[in-house]
């Protein structure tokens, strides 16, 4: 009673002194961006109101009624086609959907698609999440585990399993931790972060969450687009989760930026998302431990995104969608670093274009109207291959004229030589 008479009013960082610096820190740490609160708060609501949408228009699609998510997540929890008969076929739902439907889709995605270096493992500790990855050992004599609990299956449904198999496996946290290690130049330290004592933050090294939770969130995106979503209750599944990681935005900003109570938290979660109380329970816990950590997630699938689309306006039709992977996944690192690595990718892809190259695009274009490649794209790759030019021809002259002054000088300074 004496430790509970003393702790603070608010549940937010910025209640304590120094908060609001210490809260910007946070995620600046988690997000390797210089995003303010509020930025990151308004975001946040953006992105709820836009999912939100397209969850309406899919449910009408589906013939489901308009109703609140939680009732929505109820009817779901209820109807028989989705729900498991016992944990055993819970667990190899998701054994199935990985090992049978994902891993032979990973051809598309990359190029070098990792070994079943995997296990699926079941847990039975209450305090357990759903779904946790844990990567292989050092000395690679243990693969990675995709731990799921299994005494939560009767709180679980099947339209969930595809989205959440992709978040924690392939093509999400498995993938990428695969591509770490195999990638020579990451250091040892690079490739077995420390996520041990997270409460230290932001005085550690850095985690780069916002790379290895949004490529995961990126990881669920890149289900639409291969068709693993095999039908509409699997789509939903997707649509829900992500919308439920967009209002981590809100809330976390909310707790630690505009002095939201733990009350106002657990109220927007119920009423934006269709997650149990339960659950949202024990994520505002979370979020009230760990500032920031929970806007790592959506800013980092953004900027991916973000990315993709520059990528693919300057390359048009030589963009490759396995290359900008391949990239993408061996930057781990802020998200300024990853950028970098994006911006020389396409550098180095649009010099081979010659001019004959170009015009057989631009007559491309003018012939097949279904190609995704436009005027603007083919301008685009002209003037950046004059840019390029332009660059390389000042960089010359330049190194031709050091080179003349350093050979005068010498000359002066020691003529006899």
């Amino acid at each position: 009673n004496s430790y509970l008479s003393s702790t603070r009013d608010e549940a937010g960082a910025n209640s304590l002194p120094g908060g609001e610096d210490f809260y910007r820190a946070c995620l600046r740490f988690h997000t390797s961006t210089n995003l303010f609160p509020q930025e990151i708060h308004n975001l946040g609501l953006t992105e709820v109101d836009r999912i939100r949408n397209e969850i309406n228009k899919l449910t009408s699609d589906m013939g489901i009624e308009t109703q609140s998510l939680s009732e929505l997540a109820s009817s779901l929890l209820v109807n028989k086609e989705q729900q498991f008969s016992s944990s055993q076929e819970f667990i190899a739902g998701f054994r199935d959907t990985i090992f049978n439907n994902l891993y032979p889709e990973m051809k598309h995605i990359v190029a070098q698609p990792p070994t079943h270096n995997l296990t699926i493992e079941s847990t039975e500790d209450s305090k357990a999440p759903l779904t946790h990855y844990e990567p292989p050992s050092f000395d690679g004599s243990r693969p990675g585990i995709f731990y799921i609990n299994s005494n939560l299956y009767q709180n679980h449904s099947r339209y969930e399993v595809t989205a959440l198999a992709m978040h924690g496996t392939v093509p999400g946290h498995h993938l990428h931790d695969s591509y770490m290690r195999m990638n020579p130049a990451t250091p040892d330290f690079r490739k077995f972060i420390d996520t041990t004592r997270v409460a230290d933050v932001p005085a550690k090294l850095p985690l780069y969450s916002v790379f290895k939770e949004g490529w995961a969130l990126y990881a669920e995106f890149l289900g639409e687009e291969l068709g693993l979503y095999n039908d509409a209750y699997q789509r939903l599944g997707r649509l829900l989760l992500e919308l439920f990681h967009s209002a981590m935005l809100v809330v976390d900003t909310g707790l630690h930026g505009l002095h939201w109570s733990r009350d106002e938290a657990i109220e927007y979660l119920t009423k934006h998302t269709a997650m149990s109380k339960p659950t949202i329970e024990n994520e505002v816990n979370r979020y009230i431990t760990f500032p920031g950590q929970a806007a790592a997630y959506k800013i980092g699938e953004i900027k991916i995104k973000e990315l993709r689309q520059k990528a693919k306006n300057a390359l048009g039709d030589l963009f490759s969608l396995s290359e900008f992977h391949n990239v993408v996944l061996q930057c781990t690192g802020p998200l300024s670093i990853l950028e970098e690595c994006v911006n020389f990718y396409i550098e180095r892809t649009i010099p081979v274009l010659d001019d004959e190259e170009l015009d057989y695009y631009d007559d491309k274009q003018d012939k097949d109207q279904n190609v995704e490649y436009n005027t603007d794209s083919t301008n685009s790759f002209k003037e950046s291959k004059k840019n390029a030019s332009a660059t390389l021809n000042v960089t010359l002259l330049s190194n031709i004229s050091i080179f003349l002054l350093v050979s005068i000088l010498w000359s002066i300074v020691f003529p006899k030589l």
